[in-house]
């Protein structure tokens, strides 16, 4: 995958109704507030600029974020997550 095109795989990604949510970021530029428990689909574009500016995989194949799936064609049935928080812990 990291020598794949991102955003083709991002368009795949959207064409196959495969949703993941990012759960952790380690890259400077991703702020946690705006990004977590987001699907990656929903903010493609802000990944885009992300990843254009920062020089990264739009894809998080570097480790600039970990992502939980969801749903996917390949499920039985979705996961629901009822209670969720986000902890950012210090650098």
């Amino acid at each position: 995958v990291c020598r794949m095109d991102g955003n083709s795989i991002m368009r795949k990604i959207k064409k196959t109704r495969l949703e993941s949510v990012i759960i952790k970021t380690a890259n400077w530029g991703l702020d946690p507030d705006l990004v977590l428990g987001r699907s990656v689909a929903s903010i493609h574009q802000k990944l885009r600029k992300w990843s254009t500016d920062y020089d990264t995989h739009v894809c998080g194949e570097g480790g600039e974020y970990e992502t939980l799936t969801l749903d996917s064609p390949a499920f039985s049935y979705r996961i629901v997550l009822d209670d969720v928080s986000k902890v950012i812990s210090p650098q």
